[in-house]
This record gives structure tokens, C-alpha cells and sequence, in this order.
């Protein structure tokens, strides 16, 4: 039996499957049970243990039960296959650990006296709030393009695109001479960020194998830590540059990203789901052979591929169209899917900025081993404990943090001596268990269960909707968190504690579960009465029985 050979480049263009012979017999079936026979290398039809084809099963819920034993396939995360993938994801990974760079790095140079004196700004304020502010604006404004380019031309071709609008806006800020171009570039910066919220993420959950998705579309976002990270740690170094070049020197290093990003989707190949959905149906294959097969039509392969090709031909029976925001509501599994996304957009929106009170290197050096181990915890926890648990732990930790500073004797943001070092202390510590907890649970989540919970026909636009919903509550955090800081102080705590203990409630009664299933099988929960019940149930192929996730 001939199997045709990966080649070594990861960039290559994938084998065409025109003459592939496929792999017919599951390794994990000891009795040949449930052996799967192919009649076709494009349109597999397996034979499961009760002789019924796969694609003469009508229920939605009854092939989700199918395809669960099929998802347990395991891909080795070692093989050639996976390895090349690892090499197309570095450059993808570049999307968000250039946001988290341009957050943190403005809010550097926020506290050099050289870029406020050369502005005429001060550190808190109005002036400030909206030069900040100006992101989450234009993020607002925008977020709608994103879904558009990337269902029609790709999602490849919608990261060249934000990566380019994201340089234009680098390049203003680094040698703006008037506060003007600080705003344009702000705005072009906040426009690229959200636009390619559409893109990227889905890029990675959409090329992730199935049991595996938590953790690289979690340490997808942890990467915007690094970032973070990495700017907190320039931006220090910067200060002990006196003049202007001190601040323009953090952007200039800025400009280098979406340049490695831009030049890179030159050289990769598009999601097989959007390659599919755009008739590129051999393209797709070759692709998943590649990359999840290492070259060999495998098992996993087929299963997936199916998937993509019933909803694919599901979406086009009912008339859905890409980038079309009416399908986000035309269904009440859509209306479900599309809520859970939004009120993840509006939490993490509103939360975040709170993560960002603080400028510590440690405290963001925390949060990133936290948000690391978040994501390798992710598939095997699961997403809605750690939705609860951590939004119940971050405003535990808020309290105590708001607590302790009300003791301290120093109104947040005011530089004099605490009368209590001991509250000051405790006050730091507790933020830094704040910026823990939230880096375990949000922080690898934010791109992950959004872009699990939307369906293929979905997600580019929801996706944008979602981005839209973030940066409008960001837009609102942080507008009122400067002017908040020179006027209430440590009460500036006191909303997000309400907010996060308003979210661990909300998830408990509204989070689906989705660790463990394919995108395509989580159609069948999302379209059952209860879904949130209905994703805590396992339905085993083998054994009929059923038990808790």
C-alpha cells in the first residue's frame, strides 16, 4: 500500500490527494469491530460496528454521538505533521503578541517624562483617557471589515491586510510630531488589532486537531502576555534614555512585528474549512493530510474532513451566506452560540483593564506562567469550571486587594509614602493572585470559546461582533479608570468586584462545555433544548451508556 511522503518544508505547497490511498483500519479496535472502509478518497463513507453509513445518519444529535469515539483519535503532537504546523502558527502567534506589545508599550511611555513633556500631557486625566481610549474607538468603528475580508479572500489575506493597516498606525505614532498623529495612529492601531480578530484566532481553533484545541488556541492569547511582558520590560529600559528617542524607541521596535507577520502569509496555506467553503474542496484535504496526517490519509483525517464537508453542505441547504451578520441570530442555537461570544467579549472587555492597574513586571510575568498552565490545564478541566472558579477567584482577590489599599493610607495612583507598609504589601500581593487567577481562566479563553461556541458559517463574523462587544467595554474601563484614579482612588476596585463575581454567577447558569468535541459535533448541543445540559452528558458509541463530562 503506497502512502505518499510529507516533505520537510512546512511552507510547501500541500500534496494534492487526486490518488491517495486511504488508511482503512482504526488502531485502537482490537476485535476489527469497527473497522472503517472507504469507497472514495474524497468522499470517505465509513462503515461503523452497526453497519449503518455514516452519511445515511439523519439526527444531528446521533452523529455527534457517532463522531465523538472518531474525535478520540489521537494526532502525536511530535509528528512531521504537526511539527510543520508549529512553524505556520510562530508567525500567526506574531498577531497577538504585537496587540499585547502596543497595549502594554503605550502605557509605557505613557509614564516617561519625555514623551510628557513633548506632548504636554500628563500621566492620568481626560487628555490621556481619550489617547487611550482611541483604540477600543476605532476597534469599534471597524470591527465589521474584518468578518467581510475574511470570508472573501481568506483568512491568510485578512492578516496581510490588518498587518498592514497595524504598521501604518506604529509608524505614526513612533515619529508623530502633534498629538494628531498620535490619535490617527492610535486609531489605525486599534482598527488592526480588532480586524484581525476575525482572522487569526480562527486561523489557529480552525487548524487545531480536535482534542487539542484548548491548549494552542489558549497559548494563542497567552502570547499576548508576552508581549506585554516584553514592552513592560523595554519601556523600563527606556527610561534611562532622556530624550525623546526614549519613547519613540519602544514604538520604532513595534514596527518590526506586523512587517514578520505581513511578509509571512506569503508562505502559508488558508484554513481547510475556509478552503472548502470557498470550493477549493481538494485543497482543503491535502491540507488536513498534511498537517494533522503527516502526508498518510489517517483516521483523524477522514473524520474531520467529513465533518467540514456535512456542515458546509448544511449551511448552503438553509441559504446561509458568509459574512452575513443575519446568520448569527437565524436559528436559536445561532442566538445561543452568538450570546455566549458576546458576553465573553463584555467580560473580558470590562476585566481587563483592571488587569492593567498595575505596571509590575512581576505581577504580568505571574499572569503569563498562570495563563500558560491555564492552557495546558484547558482540555482536561474544561472551559466552564475555569469560566466559574475564575471569575469567582478574581473577585475574591479584588476585594481583598481594595480592602488592603483602603488600609494603606495611599489613594491609588498617588505617588507618597504609605502610613501602613503592611496593607500596602498585602494590597500587591493580592492583585498579583488577581493577575493569576485571571490569567488561568480568561486569559487562554478569550480567542478559545468564542471561536469553539460559533458555528463555520459563524465565526468570521461573530468573531468581529465579539471584538466589537471587547472593545466597547474596554473603550468604557478604560476612559473612566484615569479620571477615576485622580478622583475616587482604591474605590476604583470596588466595579470590577461586583462585575466579577456578576460573571462567575452568569457563567454558571449560561457556559457550555466544549472540551472534547470537534467544532463541527458541537452543532447537536448548541441545537438541543438544554445546551448547557446537554454538554454535560457524554453519549458512548461503544456502550450506549451515558455519563457526565
Amino acid at each position: 500500500m503506497t502512502q505518499p511522503q510529507a516533505t520537510d518544508n512546512p511552507f510547501s505547497p500541500p500534496i494534492t490527494p487526486d490518488k491517495l490511498t486511504p488508511v482503512s483500519t482504526r488502531p485502537n479496535s482490537p476485535d476489527g469491530s469497527n473497522e472503517i472502509t472507504l469507497q472514495s478518497a474524497l468522499y470517505p463513507v465509513p462503515t461503523l460496528q452497526d453497519g449503518v453509513p455514516l452519511k445515511e445518519v439523519q439526527s444531528k444529535a446521533a452523529v455527534a454521538a457517532l463522531d465523538h469515539d472518531t474525535a478520540s483519535f489521537y494526532i502525536p503532537l511530535r509528528s512531521k505533521g504537526m511539527i510543520k504546523l508549529y512553524m505556520i502558527w510562530c508567525p500567526i502567534f506574531m498577531s497577538t503578541f504585537m496587540g499585547g506589545y502596543a497595549f502594554a508599550g503605550m502605557t509605557a511611555i505613557n509614564t516617561l517624562p519625555s514623551y510628557q513633556e513633548y506632548f504636554n500631557l500628563s500621566g492620568v486625566g481626560v487628555s490621556t483617557g481619550l489617547i487611550f481610549a482611541l483604540w477600543p474607538i476605532a476597534a469599534c468603528c471597524t470591527f465589521w471589515i474584518g468578518p467581510i475580508i475574511s470570508d472573501k479572500f481568506g483568512r491568510v489575506r485578512a492578516t496581510l491586510f490588518c498587518s498592514c493597516m497595524f504598521l501604518i498606525g506604529s509608524t505614526l505614532i513612533a515619529f508623530a510630531q502633534n498629538v494628531a498623529m498620535l490619535l490617527i495612529g492610535r486609531a489605525f492601531c486599534g482598527s488592526g488589532i480588532c480586524m484581525i480578530q476575525a482572522a487569526t484566532p480562527a486561523y489557529v481553533i480552525e487548524t487545531c486537531p480536535p482534542l487539542k484545541r484548548g491548549l494552542f488556541s489558549g497559548l494563542y492569547n497567552t502570547v499576548f502576555l508576552v508581549g506585554f511582558c516584553t514592552a513592560t520590560a523595554i519601556g523600563i529600559g527606556a527610561t534611562r534614555v532622556q530624550n525623546q528617542w526614549g519613547w519613540r524607541l519602544v514604538v520604532i521596535i513595534q514596527m518590526i512585528f506586523p512587517i514578520i507577520l505581513g511578509v509571512s502569509t506569503f508562505f502559508i496555506p488558508d484554513t481547510p474549512r475556509w478552503l472548502y467553503n470557498n470550493g477549493q474542496t481538494e485543497k482543503a484535504l491535502a491540507v488536513l493530510i498534511k498537517y494533522h496526517g503527516s502526508g498518510v490519509l489517517t483516521d483523524v483525517v477522514q473524520m474531520e474532513y467529513q465533518q467540514i464537508e456535512r456542515s458546509v453542505q448544511a449551511a448552503r441547504e438553509k441559504g446561509l451566506k458568509r459574512w452575513d451578520f443575519r446568520n448569527l441570530g437565524n436559528t436559536r442555537g445561532n442566538r445561543y452560540r452568538l450570546m455566549l461570544a458576546l458576553v465573553t467579549g463584555a467580560f473580558v472587555g470590562y476585566t481587563t483593564p483592571a488587569s492593567r492597574l498595575s505596571m509590575s513586571l512581576i505581577a504580568n510575568v505571574a499572569s503569563l506562567l498562570a495563563s500558560t498552565t491555564g492552557s495546558l490545564i484547558l482540555d482536561r478541566v474544561g472551559r466552564r469550571k475555569l469560566l466559574i472558579l475564575g471569575s469567582f477567584a478574581c473577585s475574591i482577590c479584588l476585594m481583598g486587594s481594595m480592602v488592603s489599599a483602603s488600609q494603606s493610607g495611599v489613594p491609588l495612583g498617588v505617588s507618597v509614602a504609605s502610613t501602613n507598609p503592611s496593607a500596602s504589601r498585602a494590597s500587591i500581593a493580592c492583585f498579583v493572585f488577581f493577575m493569576v487567577s485571571y490569567g488561568m481562566s480568561y486569559q487562554p479563553l478569550l480567542p478559545t470559546y468564542p471561536g469553539e461556541v460559533l458555528s463555520t458559517d459563524q465565526r468570521s463574523t461573530g468573531m468581529g461582533l465579539m471584538a466589537f462587544t471587547l472593545n466597547l467595554f474596554m473603550f468604557i474601563s478604560l476612559f473612566a479608570i484615569p479620571v477615576a484614579l485622580e478622583r475616587i482612588g482604591w474605590w476604583v476596585y470596588l466595579p470590577f468586584v461586583i462585575w466579577t463575581l456578576f460573571q462567575g454567577v452568569t457563567w454558571f447558569f449560561i457556559a457550555v462545555e466544549t472540551k472534547g468535541r470537534s467544532l463541527e459535533e458541537l452543532d447537536a448541543i448548541f441545537d438541543s433544548k438544554h445546551p448547557v445540559r446537554a454538554s454535560l452528558i457524554r453519549t458512548s458509541r461503544l456502550t450506549g451508556n451515558e455519563s457526565a463530562a
